[in-house]
């Protein structure tokens, strides 16, 4: 079906033919043409004259087009590796081949098997199911067959799987969009089985030598009660460390940390180990791989103070005992010089950091304070500012976008700070936000705090809401800034050691600030440091020229290494919006190590190397007893419908079997909107017609 439409009524349109008509008549009515080329001529001029009239009313063309269309049934099968898991009777695999017999009358057009990000494979034959997927991502698998059949109208989507989903987003919100009942057929058991688990890792992927670094792991344990839990730190497959935990009930937790300490800079593999028990489920999860990337041992950090005072004695005195750093202090004696001498703006050059204690004051010298900041700004030197009682945030401007953030109102008002974490810390840093949670108030003299754009605020004022902690990360620098004072008031605490936690904040401060090695011209990074075997290897790599600015026009070679074995030569990162992209295909389990060089205009500019892991990933295994209600969710979002493995099947198919018969075939329409304003070829008609009217008129001889 085809419909004309404009912004105008027809009635219009036929006054414009109608007045195109009358003016090529009165134009022609006098000329001396045989008959046939009057009409020849007043046509042509009509149609002309009509085409350009009708544009001005912003025609357009509507085409409907009906289509009836067959529409698909499809069957997703999780194809996990938790599905060899073993319960009382059967495995999750043995329950999917049972359900898939069962369903006697339903016939799906597609049957597909998904689990990792984008891996929807087609179903062959059910008695060769083999579960091997290292996550479960139902999310990617719905979007990747919107993909497969972007025309596609479904008669109703099944999916038999634990509801464990534990990789990608929620996929309620992309299945509303298929338009169908979702039917979910729940697979394995809700309840727990006996098991131990590392069911979370915090740790630093960067560090320092000589300095303490502590792992966090957070263990559980089901139906074990009563039972001693032997806990381990392996480095490089030697046991460094040993904890042991008193299991407590029968559905234990229980965090256990441990102490680290590297001398050499490098990349090192730690494993955390939980002793296997007797029964439990799966053995799979009792170990967590990582690296830890150690930089090197010493940190030159230059700390320029407001003055004497307590907090700045006490900071100071922490980083001085510290082993890994080299600290130089400038300490405010007057307006313009310091108790130490001046400051060496030489040696700004080597600088891995430099400290602002309650720096600058209202008194010191403006011209000096603009010297740092510029120095600053043209090294790219990361900055650390702690605030104190004395600071001057007009003149910390000068700063301008090395500081995370804003003040709108100083006040002259000393407020109460209760430190809380936010989630950003909770996620990586468990530990010190409960220390923080738990510290007696600091002090903070200053309101209307605003966060520059780009940047994280790790701890807030529990009272206001306001940050405390904001680091901020841009193309060429990285800031941090404490916006409390009073750390004073933690030493005098007769009971609790909170000069260690003052310590903990301030390494912590200093090693986020330090995440980027910006000596570093070629940095290449694994998107993961363990990858599954499974899965391809793949790295991203960034070219940097002395000033710290993005290289576009290099070339980056790769090689990797196991041992002494060159396993892939010849590798060449692909550049795409200015960062290096390769996908090395996929290894056998074991360590490896890529070695990378780059080459700038023909010539070696830098190489780059680091390390990383292909093994048997156990994240299928962290969850081992099913989820019900993620399956329930989906359906009642889709207005289908769930059944368990146990269900009476006759059921399952006759449900099925009604949504077949109701939607055999859908009827679609297409629409085509063809605007004739902005076609080109409207206009070119038009100028034809005039062009033969004018030939015909001259061969007649017509002015």
């Amino acid at each position: 079906m085809i419909e004309f439409t404009s912004r105008y009524s027809v009635l219009l349109s036929l006054i414009f033919l109608a007045a195109s008509f009358f003016f090529a008549f009165y134009f022609y009515r006098k000329t001396n043409l045989s008959r046939i080329k009057k009409f020849s001529v007043i046509a042509l001029k009509t149609a002309s004259v009509f085409i350009l009239l009708l544009l001005f009313i912003e025609p357009s063309i509507l085409a409907t087009i009906s289509i009836n269309r067959e529409s698909l049934s499809v069957v997703l099968i999780d194809d996990s590796r938790s599905n060899h898991l073993y319960y009382e009777k059967n495995s999750k695999n043995i329950q999917i081949k049972d359900i898939y017999g069962k369903l006697g009358i339903f016939r799906p057009d597609q049957e597909f098997l998904f689990s990792s990000s984008n891996s929807l494979k087609d179903l062959k034959y059910i008695d060769s199911l083999n579960p091997d997927g290292f996550e479960t991502n139902v999310l990617s698998a719905l979007e990747n067959l919107r993909n497969r059949f972007p025309e596609t109208i479904f008669k109703s989507v099944a999916i038999i799987s634990d509801g464990v989903f534990n990789s990608g987003g929620t996929p309620i919100y992309i299945a509303k969009t298929f338009q169908c009942p979702f039917i979910t057929i729940g697979i394995g058991d809700t309840a727990q089985q006996k098991d131990v688990v590392i069911n979370k890792v915090s740790y630093n992927e960067k560090a320092f030598t000589e300095a303490n670094v502590k792992i966090n792991t957070e263990i559980k344990a089901y139906g074990l009660i009563n039972e001693k839990l032997n806990i381990s730190l392996v480095r490089e497959g030697t046991i460094v460390s040993v904890k042991t935990a008193n299991i407590t009930s029968n559905n234990w937790s229980s965090d256990v940390s441990f102490d680290i300490r590297e001398s050499e800079p490098g990349t090192v593999k730690y494993r955390v180990l939980v002793e296997n028990k007797p029964g439990e489920i799966t053995y799979n999860n009792n170990h967590f791989d990582f690296f830890t990337k150690y930089l090197q041992n010493k940190i030159n950090l230059l700390c320029i103070t407001g003055g004497p005072g307590y907090d700045n004695g006490l900071l100071t005195t922490i980083l001085k005992r510290i082993k890994n750093y080299n600290v130089t202090i400038k300490t405010a004696k007057s307006n313009n010089d310091f108790y130490e001498g001046p400051v060496d703006f030489k040696s700004f050059g080597d600088l891995s950091v430099l400290l602002l204690l309650g720096f600058p004051t209202s008194q010191f010298n403006s011209e000096i304070i603009s010297s740092i900041a510029q120095k600053v700004k043209t090294l790219n030197i990361p900055l650390v500012f702690f605030a104190s009682k004395n600071t001057a945030y007009s003149k910390l401007e000068q700063f301008d976008e090395l500081v995370p953030f804003t003040v709108s109102k100083p006040s002259a008002v000393e407020l109460a700070v209760a430190l809380q974490a936010t989630d950003k810390m909770n996620e990586s840093k468990q530990s010190l936000s409960n220390e923080v949670a738990s510290a007696p108030a600091l002090f903070q003299n200053t309101g209307g705090i605003i966060q520059k754009a780009g940047s994280e605020v790790s701890l807030i004022n529990r009272n206001s809401g306001d940050p405390v902690l904001i680091t901020r990360n841009t193309a060429k620098n990285k800031s941090t800034a404490f916006l409390a004072y009073g750390f004073w008031k933690w030493r005098l605490n007769p009971k609790i050691d909170y000069e260690r936690l003052t310590e903990r904040i301030l390494l912590e401060i200093i090693n986020m600030t330090l995440m980027k090695d910006k000596k570093s011209k070629l940095v290449v990074i694994p998107d993961k440091d363990i990858f599954d075997y499974s899965e391809d290897s793949k790295f991203t790599a960034e070219l940097y020229d002395e000033n710290y600015n993005n290289i576009k026009n290099g070339v980056i070679k790769a090689k990797i290494v196991s041992g002494q074995n060159i396993i892939r030569n010849d590798l060449m990162f692909t550049n795409i919006d200015n960062k290096f992209h390769l996908n090395a295909g996929r290894l056998g389990t074991g360590n490896y190590k890529i070695v990378t060089e780059a080459d700038v205009n023909g010539s070696f500019y830098a190489s780059d190397e680091e390390r990383f892991a292909c093994d048997t990933l156990n994240t299928e295994f962290k969850i081992t007893k099913s989820n019900f209600e993620n399956l329930q969710l989906l359906s009642q979002n889709t207005n289908g419908r769930f059944f368990s493995a146990y269900e009476d099947f006759d059921t399952v198919n006759n449900y099925i079997r009604s949504l077949t018969d109701k939607r055999q075939r859908t009827q679609i329409s297409r629409y085509v909107h063809f605007n004739l304003w902005e076609n080109k070829y409207m206009l070119l008609l038009a100028i034809l017609l005039f062009s033969i009217e004018w030939v015909i008129r001259k061969r007649a001889n017509i002015p």
